[in-house]
Formats: C-alpha cells, structure tokens, sequence
C-alpha cells in the first residue's frame, strides 16, 4: 500500500490545508512501520544512527527529547548504542498508536529508560526553558504545516541547552511548497537557525541531510 493511496484514504483528494497530522500519522503509520523497522538503513538510517549516537557521545550529552518519536525507532537505537549510559531520554509524537507501538518495538527494558508521552508539536512543550542537552528530531519536520513550522523550530530552540540535531529532507522545491505527495514540505533550516552555529551536515541519503546546530556561545568546531 502506497503513501499516496494512504494518503487518499485518509484525508482524500483535498487540498493540502486539509492535511490533518494526527490523523494521517496515526493510521498510515501503521502501514509504513515494517519498512522504517527494517529497510530503513537503506535510506540513510545508518548514517544519521552514527551521526546521533557521536554526538550524545562526544558532546557529553545527559539529557535529550526527540520530537516526533513514532514507534521508538531512534529511542531504540540510542538506547543499544549506550545500554548502560546514565541518560534521561523523552520522546513525544502526535499519535497514541505509534507510541503503544513503541512498547513493543524498544523492548521493555529500553522503553522503561524514556519517557513517552502524545503531543501535538504546534502546541508548547511541558517544560520549562533549556531542559535539554539536545533537542533532536529525525524526517519529522518536513511533515509540518508551513504554518506550524517556525513555532516547532523555536520550540526546539527554547527547550535546548547547547544542540538540536535535525535528519531531514530537502530539494529542489521553493521554501514552505508541498512535494507531490502533499504531506511533505521543504525548509531552509538553516535560516531557521541564522542565530545558532551549524556544527556539521551532511548528505547521507539523496536530498536527507542531518544538520547539527550548537547555540553560539558553546560553539567549538572540534564537535
């Protein structure tokens, strides 16, 4: 079953403004779950596993929330990569199906090491600023609403004490437009972030790049 069909059949063939996020991420998730589980090395997964787990280490990272948790894919990943790490780890994520799922995907033992909970991520986060070593967040962002997006942005700004990581894609398209499939939308997220210092990109996928922003007065290029 195709994006486009889920697409389709959950919002239909209405203009993107009717896009519904919670709805569309609940149900064609489900759908999709198999290939991010598995396939999803393919399209770039390894690289930003690496790029995510060098930074926690290297920059000494002791706290981090991810924006747009899913099923726990990334949380799992960094949960084996340091399985005896003292890190508090918090994810959230627009559907409830998804972060069931994530109970079942993580593993008990990795799920009891975060904290799970639903959240529309166009509202305020419950905490207070600089919460967190690292703000992080992986093929989430695109989804947005260009409506939604600067208000995520500084979201992930308030809430950072030093880094927020991004996995994201983009291409050829004008800043804010849809992609064909309507629920993707592509960012300049480096002007998002004209007041941070960009600490390294890279391309790991076709048009998937993972940026690493570090607010300026902790800048040091050796990260």
């Amino acid at each position: 079953m195709s994006r486009k069909y889920l697409l389709r059949k959950v919002i239909g063939n209405r203009d993107f403004l009717d896009y519904d996020p919670k709805k569309f991420w609940t149900y064609a998730r489900e759908d999709i779950q198999v290939d991010e589980g598995g396939s999803d090395a393919k399209l770039g997964n390894e690289g930003k596993r690496k790029a995510l787990v060098s930074l926690i280490d290297k920059a000494g990272i002791k706290s981090a929330i991810e924006f747009g948790c899913g099923f726990g894919l990334n949380l799992k990943q960094v949960c084996e990569a340091y399985p005896n790490k003292k890190l508090e780890l918090v994810g959230c994520d627009i559907s409830r199906v998804q972060l069931e799922k994530a109970k079942t995907f993580m593993g008990e033992k990795n799920y009891k090491r975060a904290k799970l909970f639903e959240h529309d991520l166009a509202n305020k986060m419950p905490y207070p600023d600089s919460s967190f070593d690292l703000v992080y967040s992986c093929g989430v962002l695109m989804h947005v609403l260009p409506k939604h997006i600067e208000n995520v942005v500084n979201e992930m700004k308030r809430l950072s004490k030093d880094y927020v990581y991004l996995y994201e894609r983009t291409n050829r398209y004008e800043e804010g437009e849809r992609h064909e499939n309507n629920f993707v939308f592509n960012y300049d997220y480096c002007k998002f972030f004209n007041d941070w210092k960009l600490a390294f990109s890279r391309e790991f996928q076709k048009k998937h790049f993972v940026y690493i922003f570090r607010k300026k007065e902790f800048f040091d290029k050796s990260i």
